[in-house]
């Protein structure tokens, strides 16, 4: 996993090597996991330098020759990354490239679970999606909702302001609890009820609930949980491949309102999809 962080743009005196560091805007750190142990350790940071297929390639074959095994890398879609994606031929189509350290094993490619969602979130809130079919989901019956919710009739606890009308686009809870069974659920009820004035209520709610299964089984931390989605990968192969195709349907089957082409989140998620199915195929 790779990721860069924003620093606080302070200069800093290194007392041991005598010598200053900073102002930085921002560092580049790499860290390696388990697949299914409790560890983490970085191996790598360095100072305003974006992430490249040679730095990459470095850190890889560093940590094939100290006795590890790299099977798969993460990181979110800032535009740095794709490039690194688009310099490994990585797509839809091709979520692997060869390990540069023993080219007769691939690496898959995932983004970042949390930060497609939040991409998700982000472009349903502002523009809406619609399938191939002409059918449209948008925030409306969301808003509406807000609205019941001032009066007696409470269904979703959980649905403030701040999960629609976003200022912190950086928190993944609230997109979660958005993009949420609650959330899903609530908007059907009132649907049914003949409550909502919004007419794509129900394609609204099931394009949610959708999210929230994908979400539970790249958000799983556990081996076991009373929810299949929520259980390690494997568990209910059967049910957990459903919801990976039925995803991967979708995403290829809707555009962002007003775009003629799929965003980098669509194919991030698509990308993210397919290394899943194919690394434990």
């Amino acid at each position: 996993t790779f990721d860069e962080m924003s620093l606080s743009k302070r200069i800093t005196f290194d007392q041991v090597n005598q010598q200053i560091i900073g102002p930085h805007n921002h560092v580049q750190v790499a860290f390696i996991r388990g697949l299914t142990g409790k560890w983490k350790q970085p191996v790598y940071y360095d100072y305003d330098r974006p992430m490249t297929t040679e730095i990459l390639s470095d850190i890889i074959v560093s940590v094939e020759k100290a006795g590890y095994k790299v099977v798969s890398v993460t990181c979110d879609l800032g535009g740095e990354n794709r490039s690194v994606w688009n310099s490994l031929g990585i797509s839809p189509n091709k979520s692997t490239f060869p390990n540069p350290h023993d080219q007769t094993r691939d690496i898959y490619v995932f983004g970042d679970a949390p930060h497609l969602l939040k991409l998700a979130r982000n472009h349903f809130l502002s523009k809406g999606f619609v399938d191939s079919k002409g059918t449209v989901m948008t925030p409306q019956c969301l808003k509406e909702i807000l609205n019941l919710q001032h009066s007696d009739l409470k269904v979703a606890f959980k649905l403030k302001n701040e999960h629609i009308y976003v200022t912190n686009k950086q928190n993944v809870k609230l997109a979660a609890q958005l993009m949420s069974n609650c959330t899903s659920k609530a908007v059907k009820f009132l649907g049914e009820k003949g409550l909502l004035l919004d007419s794509t209520w129900n394609s609204t709610a099931d394009m949610i609930a959708l999210f929230n299964d994908w979400f539970d089984i790249f958000n799983s931390q556990t081996a076991c949980k009373n929810i299949p989605e929520k259980c390690g990968y494997g568990i209910h192969i059967e049910k957990q491949l459903n919801i990976l195709d039925k995803m991967s349907y979708f995403i290829q089957n809707i555009l962002v309102c007003g775009k003629k082409s799929l965003l980098p989140f669509q194919k991030g998620i698509l990308i993210t999809n397919k290394s899943l199915k194919e690394m434990f195929a």
